[in-house]
């Protein structure tokens, strides 16, 4: 055991509501529909939603389409107006490994209906030990399982806003070297944590997330936040959140009915990517059917007629 054990956190879950909007063209969703929709705002993040049924049901819910790659997937209800999508802690990994978690949360901020962050310490201490060092006199509920794989304590109504579980699993499980401290904010407490880590980052957003439980063990009140190895969570600016929100929502949209009704030709897109980006990305048009294509076909007339620049298939197109 270290002096001073080792301590790293990152989101381990988030879910959020999506709506499906009538309109003049449109009253009736499909499940392809929802499918189509929900794939559309999740394609810059490398997640789709596949349209095999898993059989999972939640009230209201009475379908569940899981990830093609991963392991949450889309909650809904053909007679309900909207439907949940959830990313389980395996998928919040993958974005946070991307750098695509805070890009997704700046866009579905105000609908999110639960955020977990995961802090993890790599120390042989116990669940129980650790709860045992003290805890807010408001927390009123509290439990404790026990089962041949780990150790489990809960503080805080599971049915409440707000609530945490620290566990730790027994060996061979290769996370059996850490205790696992899981803050969990469910309704509006998960859309201001959301808020938070998007304003002043994750260090911030944990210190809201257990300001209800005030946990008294040396392991935390003596850990410098200030210096959490947040490795796991690249950072972006508020700005930037901001900034490759309205990106996404409004000036893609834009382009692509510019790009549709042919206002915008080949010289357009070869001078809207950057110089130093046209190495990794490449733009391909086709004048026949106004749109972006990715043929190889096309992609070697490029390189004919432009050079190098083109050499390397595209790797992201907008």
């Amino acid at each position: 055991m270290k002096d001073f054990p080792v301590c790293s956190a990152r989101p381990d879950w988030l879910a959020y509501t999506v709506w499906w909007a009538e309109s003049e063209t449109r009253k009736v969703f499909t499940n392809s529909d929802r499918v189509e929709h929900i794939n559309k705002t999740l394609e810059d993040c490398g997640f789709s939603v596949t349209e095999t049924d898993t059989g999972r049901k939640r009230k209201p819910y009475t379908h569940h389409y899981e990830f093609k790659s991963g392991k949450g997937g889309l909650y809904f209800n053909p007679a309900v107006r909207y439907g949940t999508v959830e990313f389980t802690g395996q998928d919040c990994l993958k974005l946070t490994q991307d750098g695509k978690f805070e890009r997704l949360l700046g866009q579905i901020v105000d609908r999110v209906t639960r955020l977990d962050i995961a802090v993890d310490f790599e120390t042989a201490l116990r669940p129980s030990d650790f709860v045992a060092g003290g805890y807010s006199e408001r927390i009123k509920t509290s439990s404790e399982i026990i089962s041949a794989t780990g150790e489990t304590c809960y503080l805080g109504s599971r049915k409440g806003n707000r609530y945490c579980r620290i566990y730790r699993f027994e060996e061979p499980h290769p996370r059996s070297d850490f205790l696992r401290v899981e803050l969990v904010a469910r309704k509006d407490a998960a859309k201001l944590a959301a808020k938070i880590l998007i304003d002043q980052g994750l260090n911030a957003c944990i210190k809201y997330m257990a300001n209800n439980v005030k946990f008294e063990h040396p392991l935390w009140t003596l850990q410098e936040w200030d210096s959490l190895n947040s490795a796991t969570m690249p950072c972006m600016e508020k700005d930037a959140v901001k900034t490759y929100s309205w990106l996404v929502k409004q000036v893609r949209p834009a382009l692509h009915r510019l790009n549709a009704r042919g206002v915008l030709g080949r010289e357009f897109w070869l001078n809207f990517v950057p110089d130093d980006a046209r190495e990794e990305i490449a733009y391909e048009y086709n004048k026949t059917r106004g749109e972006l294509t990715r043929t190889e076909q096309r992609r070697q007339e490029l390189i004919e007629k432009y050079g190098q620049v083109f050499a390397k298939k595209p790797t992201l197109i907008l």
